[in-house]
């Protein structure tokens, strides 16, 4: 036999009201949460997602690299659980691979031989009629060998704007007019004493200059030519006897 005195049974009397004050109000809490809130689960085909940005050049102003990390928000979508990652790097850079010039290997088609040099082969037009700031049209005398999404350089070789240059994307070409993706930021001129050109940034891995072979690119012939241009995203190595 169990006996309680009955300052035990009145503390008991109180704990239990204690414990189900409490859940009682934990119940109405759990309720007033599933009326209250609104439902935040996303939508069939909402996706979610994380996204970061990073730059290759720590005083740029701009990112060189943007990523987003895509999935399916709602258990009830077909793409649930998985996960598509996207980026914005330029697909363009490098088009053009790894380059070695050795004018003992003869001419190719990224450079020709001549003696010991080796004249790295350019696509180029003269601007054929002034061009200018502000527009996305570039005139020139020929389009062969340009294309969408390519890089170019463009420059004033005489005349007005000496010296103005910028590089630009190419969007699309058309009969004598290569449209970039940006508008101009020079005014190129053509007229009697004032030339410009354009030519296509040649973009590489790396590229070697090697057995003495002095690397150059043809001459200014009074329309194109004389301007030695291109990008690499690894190791540019000239060995001792090249240039």
């Amino acid at each position: 036999m169990l006996w309680i005195n009955t300052k035990a049974k009145k503390l008991n009397k109180k704990q239990r009201f204690i414990t189900v004050a409490i859940s009682t109000i934990s119940v109405l809490a759990l309720v007033l949460a599933l009326v209250l809130i609104p439902n935040q689960r996303p939508t069939s085909g909402a996706s979610l997602y994380a996204e970061w940005t990073t730059y290759n050049d720590f005083n740029a102003t701009t990112p060189q690299t943007q990523m987003k990390l895509n999935g399916s928000g709602s258990p009830t979508d077909n793409n649930a659980g998985s996960a598509q990652l996207s980026t914005t790097i330029d697909e363009s850079d490098e088009t053009d691979g790894a380059l070695t010039v050795d004018y003992s290997t003869g001419t190719t088609g990224d450079y020709t031989v001549s003696g010991q040099t080796a004249a790295l082969n350019v696509t180029r037009s003269d601007v054929s009629s002034t061009s200018n700031i502000g527009q996305a049209d570039l005139n020139v005398s020929s389009t062969t060998g340009f294309a969408q999404d390519q890089k170019v350089f463009i420059i004033q070789m005489l005349g007005t704007g000496i010296g103005n240059q910028e590089e630009a994307t190419i969007q699309s070409v058309g009969a004598g007019t290569l449209t970039m993706t940006t508008n101009l930021q020079n005014t190129y001129t053509i007229d009697g004493s004032s030339k410009a050109q354009v030519l296509k940034i040649n973009q590489y891995t790396s590229l070697t200059v090697t057995n003495n072979t002095a690397l150059t690119v043809d001459g200014w012939d009074g329309s194109t030519g004389g301007i030695l241009y291109f990008k690499a995203s690894g190791i540019v190595q000239v060995d001792t006897g090249s240039s």
